[in-house]
């Protein structure tokens, strides 16, 4: 388990670290939000999007008829964008986008399409799903996700609005060349309300998908009511679809109060439950949009449910920014009282030190070279220092003072980091060092690696996090150093491709977005951190290891040098699957030598969750 401390003392009989530099990542686990990742979930959706292909393309299910799947919702591109989500690489890339075009190639084989337009679809929707999945990871991952109301303003118009005016002008224009008698208008109005439909209410329960927190939210007891409600108006509008009215306002409310319940994962997994459900529903002759026979009812539905689900999901997202700043806020407080008070205490406990090291230093004077009271003198100052250096983590816990700032390497902090570690490191952990950084110094001093920081507040917060994954890891520490702003979650090198951007972790303090900051993570392969809820970690004083020694303020002093810098230090962690944690730091934009001296205002300290 990880502590809030890096104190605790060698097990016995215990082998030292043993520190490896390579330019590629261990395996580790990947499935958190906008990773749905493994072979067997790329699979699956290979499989369902087989099904739905093939059940679309049955005699008669055109995009032209009524009462059919296709003309209410069109799901193959954002499966295919949930399938390349996973894909970290550009071979995997290539791959996935192959598969999806083998799979939606062979389900058009076995309808009554010739083939070549069957190619021509299959086409368009592996273009739309590889523009749609680049623009999630460029735009959506990088920029935050879309938990935030600008986040949310992005993907619509990125995904529903812009790629589903792109899939439907291609499709209208297929359709209307290979059936004559078609109108382009209306082929095109059908093909992009399916699409954006599927866009809008399917692919963000898949973004927000995440076994662990969905597993926590549909848990939760106050979160029982609002589903129970859901399904609840789900079963009177397929039973009584004649009161049409009145079983729309159920649903409408039902899902608003599960969005403001339960958040943004909750509204979001709901809002696919109760699409599904009512498309089947009406595709079964039955609920309030079956009655429609004049065509409308396909019209009536679509519109429903992007309505409820824009509806819910800005209510989620409302609350859920409205709750991040009531906690920011109250953790500015304690903190800002506990930094009075810790002021205070070190102030008087630093007086004390220096009385006693001024004592210390008059009885050496006083005493003959060589007595036999030097060694507890030297001791006496080693005590004092070690007092100091106690003061000073209370300060940076507690978030008081301020960095003094200088262009800083971080692979140089890393590196004189992971050699301390090494020498106060007593178990048999293999420590991975990943990055640029590892080859051989070849990019040492790459001004892509290089912030304005204090330089002892960066070591101490590295070395603190280092020595918690040590402690924590049953045989492997991986330490990678990245830059935010490329293509493949978040990382512009090529060994940290892969790694998943800070909104993906569980819990996040500090500046929301940087595009081209440093980033320096640390993971393990340990039991993971069982504490609920997840930030008390960052808590000065906290620590989850009961009897180990340590002042508990470890992660505490990572969480005030992250603020301090106006950076952001961020957790992911599952039970049995280990822990990771990032901190990043704005970039020092422009050249020179990582170690040139140039004077900054002090960080001020700034915290958004």
């Amino acid at each position: 388990m990880h502590g809030n401390s890096i104190d605790a003392g060698p097990p016995a009989r215990a082998r030292p670290a043993r520190i490896t530099r390579t330019a590629r990542a261990a395996p580790r686990r990947d499935d958190r939000a906008f990773a749905p990742g493994g072979a067997l979930n790329a699979a699956g959706l290979l499989l369902l999007l087989f099904y739905a292909n093939h059940l679309l393309s049955r005699p008669g299910a055109c995009t032209s008829l009524n009462h059919t799947l296709s003309a209410v919702v069109w799901p193959a591109p954002v499966l295919g964008i949930a399938l390349l989500l996973h894909c970290r690489r550009p071979l995997a890339w290539w791959l996935g986008a192959g598969s999806l075009f083998a799979t939606l190639l062979a389900a058009g084989s076995l309808d009554w399409v010739p083939w070549h337009v069957d190619a021509l679809f299959a086409a368009v929707n592996v273009v739309e799903a590889i523009a749609g999945a680049w623009l999630a990871r460029r735009y959506l991952i990088a920029g935050g996700g879309v938990d935030t109301l600008r986040g949310f303003a992005m993907f619509v118009l990125l995904l529903p609005l812009g790629m589903a005016a792109m899939h439907a002008t291609l499709a209208a224009a297929i359709l209307s060349v290979w059936m004559n008698d078609r109108e382009w208008l209306s082929e095109w109005s059908r093909a992009y309300a399916a699409n954006a439909l599927a866009l809008l209410v399917l692919l963000p329960a898949l973004l927000t998908w995440n076994a662990r927190a969905c597993g926590a939210t549909w848990s939760r007891s106050r979160n029982q009511l609002p589903v129970l409600a859901t399904f609840g108006s789900l079963c009177f509008a397929s039973i009584w679809g004649y009161q049409a009215e009145v079983a729309r306002a159920l649903l409408a409310l039902s899902l608003s109060w599960a969005a403001l319940e339960g958040g943004l994962v909750l509204a979001s997994q709901l809002n696919a439950l109760s699409a599904i459900a009512l498309i089947a529903m009406t595709l079964g002759g039955r609920g309030p949009y079956a009655w429609h026979h004049d065509g409308h009812g396909v019209w009536a539905l679509q519109v429903d449910l992007i309505g409820v689900a824009i509806l819910s999901m800005c209510i989620a997202i409302a609350t859920g920014e409205r709750r991040r700043l009531a906690r920011q806020i109250e953790r500015s407080r304690r903190f800002e009282s506990l930094g009075f008070f810790a002021g205070g205490i070190v102030h008087d406990f630093s007086n004390v030190l220096t009385t006693i090291d001024c004592h210390a230093e008059y009885a050496s004077e006083r005493l003959a070279s060589g007595a036999r009271a030097d060694d507890s003198i030297d001791e006496i100052h080693r005590a004092v220092e070690r007092g100091r250096d106690l003061a000073a983590q209370i300060l940076l816990a507690a978030r008081r003072g301020e960095p003094v700032l200088t262009r800083v390497s971080v692979d140089e902090v890393v590196d004189e980091a992971l050699a301390a570690t090494r020498a106060a490191a007593w178990r048999g952990v293999e420590i991975v060092r990943c990055g640029d950084g590892a080859r051989d110094g070849a990019r040492r001093g790459d001004v892509r690696h290089v912030v304005f920081a204090d330089r002892s507040q960066l070591a101490r917060a590295v070395m603190n996090l280092v020595g918690n994954a040590v402690r924590a890891a049953r045989a492997t520490v991986v330490v990678r150093v990245g830059v935010n702003g490329g293509v493949n979650g978040g990382a512009s090198d090529g060994a940290s491709r892969g790694a998943p951007a800070a909104r993906a972790f569980d819990v996040a303090i500090g500046e929301a977005s940087m595009p081209g900051g440093v980033w320096i993570e640390v993971s393990d392969d340990g039991e993971g951190i069982d504490v609920e809820p997840l930030d008390r970690i960052f808590e000065p004083f906290y620590s989850n290891r009961s009897g180990a020694p340590g002042t508990g303020l470890g992660l505490a002093i990572v969480a005030g040098a992250a603020l301090a810098h106006r950076g952001q230090i961020a957790v992911a962690t599952d039970r049995g699957a280990g822990s990771c944690f990032r901190l990043t730091l704005p970039a020092a934009w422009g050249t020179g030598a990582p170690d040139a001296m140039d004077a900054g205002a002090p960080g001020a300290v700034q915290e958004r969750t």
